[in-house]
């Protein structure tokens, strides 16, 4: 759903780590940037997509910025993602993610 914002943010110079459920989709949405970084699973699992999140934060470094596409259901899968973001960081979500177009630049220290 947040694929072509997942390139920007890669082009712009961000680490970007791309969950979804589908390892064939979230390959060909991944292999046109080295800055992109899949992970399969599931967030309604709420166990798995925990230690994953852990697994992204321990090898990439705290989630400064998140944008979430979650459904309304899963509303356990928007409050963990949320405890994962670093205190200083944002989080996004959207429910109409394929009419939005965003452009968000990196932070410049």
């Amino acid at each position: 759903m947040l694929a072509g914002l997942c390139q920007c943010l890669a082009e712009d110079g961000w680490q970007v780590s791309v969950i979804g459920r589908d390892s064939a989709k979230l390959s060909r949405a991944t292999d046109i940037n080295q800055r992109l970084h899949p992970l399969s699973v599931d967030y309604e699992q709420i166990g798995a997509f925990q230690t994953s999140l852990s697994a992204i934060t321990d090898a990439t470094g705290p989630i400064t910025l998140a944008i979430c596409w979650i459904r309304s259901w899963a509303a356990h899968s928007l409050i963990t993602t949320a405890a994962a973001v670093a205190p200083e960081g944002r989080l996004i979500t959207s429910q109409a993610a394929k009419t939005a177009t965003v452009r968000i630049k990196q932070p410049q220290n």
